[in-house]
């Protein structure tokens, strides 16, 4: 039975002793490399989770919407602007903020920027703050149907 698991004995002794680091003992440990691998998957998930700099602008210039800082939030806008003309959440929010500042001949300029179906009327009715909603039905009102 030993045999045909282990094959034959062998009795002839060559005198040498045979070399333990020539064969592993135990199966090689796997533990390292799967830490690195999960170490790169976390490290992937990190970086595409990230926000972008337009959301973490967007993002400041809610904050300062927040915070009653209307002149900050305005000059926020304009950087991200000019950062990326082309993105559309930077020029919705200076829809946003210049309603809150209450100056509808900018915002009637600002939403010629826009693209004609842009909903950033409609969802400042759903904002928080009253001068947003007042002036975005002001807005409404005015358009034609």
């Amino acid at each position: 039975m030993m045999n045909l698991l282990y094959g034959p004995q062998n009795w002839v002794s060559t005198g040498i002793a045979p070399n333990s680091r020539l064969i592993p003992r135990h199966p090689p440990n796997r533990l390292p490399a799967a830490m690195i691998r999960c170490g790169l998957i976390l490290a992937l998930l990190v970086a595409g989770c990230a926000p972008t700099p337009d959301e973490r602008c967007c993002q400041d210039v809610e904050t300062a919407l927040r915070n009653g800082e209307l002149a900050a939030a305005l000059q926020l806008v304009d950087h991200c602007r000019q950062q990326n003309p082309t993105a559309l959440e930077p020029r919705r929010l200076r829809v946003i903020v210049l309603l809150r500042l209450d100056d509808l001949e900018q915002v009637a300029a600002a939403l010629r920027t826009l693209p004609a179906d842009d909903p950033v009327l409609r969802t400042a009715l759903r904002r928080r703050e009253p001068a947003v909603r007042i002036g975005a039905a002001r807005l409404l009102a005015d358009q034609p149907t």
